[in-house]
Protein backbone atom coordinates (compact mmCIF):
# COMPACT_ATOMS: atom_id res chain seq x y z
CA UNK A 1 0.00 0.00 0.00
CA UNK A 2 0.96 3.63 -0.76
CA UNK A 3 1.03 6.12 2.07
CA UNK A 4 -1.52 8.73 0.77
CA UNK A 5 -0.45 12.33 1.86
CA UNK A 6 -2.91 15.54 1.88
CA UNK A 7 -3.55 18.50 3.56
CA UNK A 8 -4.11 18.09 7.19
CA UNK A 9 -7.35 19.17 8.82
CA UNK A 10 -5.91 22.46 10.49
CA UNK A 11 -4.26 23.68 6.88
CA UNK A 12 -7.48 22.99 5.30
CA UNK A 13 -9.53 24.71 8.10
CA UNK A 14 -8.05 27.73 7.40
CA UNK A 15 -7.76 27.81 3.68
CA UNK A 16 -11.83 27.63 3.82
CA UNK A 17 -12.02 30.47 6.21
CA UNK A 18 -9.88 33.05 4.35
CA UNK A 19 -11.79 32.07 1.37
CA UNK A 20 -14.75 32.83 2.62
CA UNK A 21 -13.90 36.27 4.43
CA UNK A 22 -11.90 36.85 0.38
CA UNK A 23 -15.24 36.15 -0.88
CA UNK A 24 -17.27 38.46 1.93
CA UNK A 25 -14.74 41.17 1.36
CA UNK A 26 -15.31 40.96 -2.45
CA UNK A 27 -19.12 40.65 -1.94
CA UNK A 28 -19.34 43.99 0.08
CA UNK A 29 -17.29 45.79 -2.02
CA UNK A 30 -19.04 45.05 -5.21
CA UNK A 31 -22.33 46.15 -3.37
CA UNK A 32 -20.82 49.12 -2.05
CA UNK A 33 -20.40 50.34 -5.52
CA UNK A 34 -24.57 49.56 -6.40
CA UNK A 35 -25.80 51.50 -3.55
CA UNK A 36 -25.97 55.30 -4.64
CA UNK A 37 -24.87 58.36 -1.78
CA UNK A 38 -27.90 59.21 -0.13
CA UNK A 39 -27.02 63.53 -0.62
CA UNK A 40 -29.85 65.28 0.50
CA UNK A 41 -30.97 69.32 -0.15
CA UNK A 42 -33.78 70.99 1.86
CA UNK A 43 -34.23 67.35 3.58
CA UNK A 44 -35.54 65.29 -0.02
CA UNK A 45 -32.97 63.16 -2.52
CA UNK A 46 -31.19 65.74 -4.03
CA UNK A 47 -32.35 64.72 -7.35
CA UNK A 48 -35.89 67.01 -6.50
CA UNK A 49 -33.79 69.79 -6.01
CA UNK A 50 -32.28 69.55 -9.49
CA UNK A 51 -35.93 69.74 -10.77
CA UNK A 52 -36.11 73.17 -8.88
CA UNK A 53 -33.27 74.58 -10.52
CA UNK A 54 -33.62 77.17 -13.56
CA UNK A 55 -31.11 79.79 -14.56
CA UNK A 56 -30.84 81.63 -17.78
CA UNK A 57 -27.20 83.02 -19.32
CA UNK A 58 -25.60 84.94 -21.97
CA UNK A 59 -22.21 85.15 -23.38
CA UNK A 60 -20.63 88.25 -24.31
CA UNK A 61 -16.74 88.71 -25.08
CA UNK A 62 -15.62 85.69 -22.68
CA UNK A 63 -18.20 87.25 -19.78
CA UNK A 64 -21.02 84.83 -18.33
CA UNK A 65 -24.15 86.08 -17.55
CA UNK A 66 -25.60 83.78 -15.19
CA UNK A 67 -29.06 84.57 -13.67
CA UNK A 68 -30.38 82.03 -11.20
CA UNK A 69 -34.64 82.41 -11.40
CA UNK A 70 -35.07 79.35 -9.66
CA UNK A 71 -35.74 78.06 -6.13
CA UNK A 72 -32.10 76.48 -5.26
CA UNK A 73 -28.90 78.26 -4.80
CA UNK A 74 -26.14 77.28 -7.31
CA UNK A 75 -22.50 76.86 -5.48
CA UNK A 76 -20.62 76.38 -9.16
CA UNK A 77 -21.22 77.19 -12.92
CA UNK A 78 -18.91 74.41 -14.99
CA UNK A 79 -18.15 74.82 -18.49
CA UNK A 80 -17.66 72.46 -20.80
CA UNK A 81 -16.91 72.43 -24.37
CA UNK A 82 -16.73 69.54 -26.62
CA UNK A 83 -14.29 69.22 -29.49
CA UNK A 84 -13.01 66.03 -31.77
CA UNK A 85 -14.70 63.53 -29.75
CA UNK A 86 -12.89 65.15 -26.38
CA UNK A 87 -14.75 67.49 -23.94
CA UNK A 88 -12.97 69.51 -20.57
CA UNK A 89 -14.99 71.46 -18.00
CA UNK A 90 -13.89 74.14 -16.62
CA UNK A 91 -15.32 75.02 -12.86
CA UNK A 92 -15.67 78.58 -11.72
CA UNK A 93 -16.80 79.19 -8.12
CA UNK A 94 -19.39 81.21 -8.24
CA UNK A 95 -22.41 80.96 -5.76
CA UNK A 96 -25.39 82.44 -7.38
CA UNK A 97 -28.60 83.00 -4.80
CA UNK A 98 -32.20 82.59 -6.23
CA UNK A 99 -33.00 85.92 -7.67
CA UNK A 100 -29.11 87.25 -8.13
CA UNK A 101 -27.24 87.36 -11.12
CA UNK A 102 -23.69 87.58 -11.52
CA UNK A 103 -21.01 88.21 -14.12
CA UNK A 104 -18.11 85.32 -14.79
CA UNK A 105 -15.22 86.96 -16.29
CA UNK A 106 -12.85 85.10 -18.31
CA UNK A 107 -14.75 82.40 -19.65
CA UNK A 108 -13.24 80.48 -22.61
CA UNK A 109 -16.60 78.99 -24.08
CA UNK A 110 -17.64 78.32 -27.77
CA UNK A 111 -20.94 77.70 -29.22
CA UNK A 112 -22.40 74.26 -28.26
CA UNK A 113 -20.83 74.27 -25.10
CA UNK A 114 -22.54 73.20 -22.15
CA UNK A 115 -23.27 75.30 -19.07
CA UNK A 116 -24.12 73.25 -16.30
CA UNK A 117 -24.98 73.77 -12.52
CA UNK A 118 -23.61 72.10 -9.13
CA UNK A 119 -25.29 72.53 -6.08
CA UNK A 120 -24.36 71.50 -2.67
CA UNK A 121 -26.13 69.19 -1.38
CA UNK A 122 -25.30 67.02 2.45
CA UNK A 123 -24.50 63.44 3.55
CA UNK A 124 -25.87 61.34 6.23
CA UNK A 125 -23.18 62.23 8.59
CA UNK A 126 -23.93 66.41 8.03
CA UNK A 127 -20.78 66.81 5.78
CA UNK A 128 -21.84 69.05 2.33
CA UNK A 129 -20.91 67.72 -0.84
CA UNK A 130 -21.02 68.60 -4.14
CA UNK A 131 -23.53 67.33 -6.78
CA UNK A 132 -23.28 68.09 -10.51
CA UNK A 133 -26.80 67.85 -11.71
CA UNK A 134 -27.83 65.35 -14.69
CA UNK A 135 -27.64 66.43 -18.41
CA UNK A 136 -30.80 67.56 -18.77
CA UNK A 137 -30.74 70.51 -16.68
CA UNK A 138 -27.40 71.66 -18.53
CA UNK A 139 -27.98 74.56 -21.04
CA UNK A 140 -26.17 75.18 -24.36
CA UNK A 141 -24.31 77.74 -25.76
CA UNK A 142 -25.60 79.05 -29.03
Amino acid sequence: MKDKKGLSPVITTILLVLLAIILAAIIFLWARGLVKEGLVKFDEPIDNACDKIKFQMSLSGGNLLVTNIGDVPIYKIKVVSSSAGSSTGTEYSQSITPGESKVIAGVSAVSGSKIVPIILGSSGEGATQEYECPKKYWLTIN
